[in-house]
């Protein structure tokens, strides 16, 4: 359970409270079960494109696709462990993680890397 107070006005002294109730697991092949890969494409997408300003593109792009092999890797060994060792087993949630991390990657390596000291300024307004 997560609670959130949020002053609105100084003068009418009103506190907005927002309660959020999250599902858990404790259990790793519910987690990849509902796995939303419309949540997670845009969070490794987001985190490429952070490291971009202090890292070279192609390294950002290399690590999206290990997060992507780990992600994957992960599944494999504690959810799918029965299958033959030489078969591409994916999630059902995250069948089309693969497509969208590749899909980043070349988005990513179409762009030009400058100098993005105005960009961090500006993102920060």
């Amino acid at each position: 359970m997560i609670n959130c107070r949020i002053g609105q006005n100084v003068l009418s002294r009103r506190i907005q409270v927002s309660t959020l109730s999250l599902p858990y697991t404790t259990t790793l092949s519910n987690l990849f079960r509902f796995a939303d890969l419309d949540t997670l494409s845009p969070c490794i997408l987001k985190q490429v494109t952070g490291e971009v300003p202090s890292t070279p593109l192609p390294q950002a792009t290399e690590q999206a696709k290990n997060l992507c092999i780990n992600i994957l890797h992960l599944y494999r060994k504690f959810c799918a462990s029965a299958s033959a060792p030489g078969q591409l087993i994916l999630p059902e949630a995250l069948k089309l993680l693969p497509l969208y991390t590749l899909g980043i990657s070349h988005v990513a390596s179409k762009f030009v890397r400058i100098d993005c000291t105005p960009c961090i300024y500006l993102s920060g307004l």
